[in-house]
């Protein structure tokens, strides 16, 4: 069983505080119910991004297995599956082995023993969706010009020929700005809206469905997942969406008040 990361520090460990702080965030969340199959969704610790995360989970409409597709932030592997239970402070979340035997993708368990991004969303889908399977696909980032496309594509075929009710999460968080990223904010006034501008057209091209785009906005930000969001994109308009909708945003400045380190949060559906 995969263990636990991030509980404790980017979620809280207990199952009673976990489930407070879920709760308390979906009450303030900005949701819209729809027939969505793909998602973007925030990796950061729920104190910052909590709101948008229950805006996407809040959103979205039963289904029997998440794939989860975060950046592997160590950059091993290429495309790695993960095959075993994920243990959640909420109960296991079980790991959809038949979709994952159809994909045909690695199965390597290295790159997720501790990458965050994928496991913050799982305790999200244990309390709203008990009953669904994951699929963890950890994706190195140096390949994403090459892979994030045709993973969505294999994945909408895959999820067809099971028929299955499939929606694909895009684990990412966006522009990376301040002294700790190698970034120093000169002037906040100017260059957070210009952050912002520039992660909206990111987000705005996977909800518009289209993946090329993505990528090309995409390599040029410090969004970490951003061919993550490429996959997802790439998987709705091949299961047949005709859009999609920004949910909401957020920034970590907005809790912490720090410049030395600010981070842009999005959430989107797609459907």
């Amino acid at each position: 069983m995969r263990e636990p990361f991030a509980a404790g520090y980017f979620y809280p460990a207990d199952p009673g505080e976990l489930k407070t702080v879920i709760r308390d965030f979906l009450s303030i969340a900005k949701v819209s119910k729809g027939r969505w199959v793909a998602a973007i969704s925030p990796h950061a610790g729920y104190a910052y991004c909590g709101r948008v995360m229950a805006s996407v989970y809040g959103s979205l409409p039963d289904f029997e297995t998440a794939v989860i597709i975060g950046p592997s932030h160590s950059g091993e592997g290429t495309v790695s599956v993960s095959d075993e239970p994920w243990k959640t402070p909420l109960g296991p979340a079980e790991v959809d082995l038949e979709l994952a035997e159809a994909l045909g993708l690695k199965t390597d368990r290295t790159p997720h023993a501790s990458e965050h991004s994928i496991e913050v969303q799982v305790p999200w889908i244990r309390y709203l969706f008990p009953d669904a399977k994951i699929l963890p696909v950890a994706v190195n980032p140096g390949l994403f010009s090459e892979l994030s496309i045709p993973l969505g594509r294999k994945l909408a075929e895959c999820a067809e020929v099971a028929g299955k009710k499939v929606v694909v999460v895009a684990s990412s968080d966006f522009s990376h700005i301040g002294a700790a990223y190698g970034r120093p904010i000169y002037n906040p006034e100017r260059e957070l809206p210009l952050a912002e501008e520039t992660d909206r057209k990111v987000v705005e091209a996977a909800v518009n469905l289209d993946p090329e785009r993505v990528l090309e906005l995409g390599s040029g930000t410090t969004a970490c997942g951003y061919g993550c969001a490429a996959s997802a994109s790439e998987f709705a308009r091949r299961t047949g969406a005709s859009g999609g909708r920004i949910l909401d945003r957020a920034t970590s400045f907005e809790v912490s008040g720090d410049l030395s380190a600010v981070v842009f949060y999005w959430g989107a559906v797609m459907g």
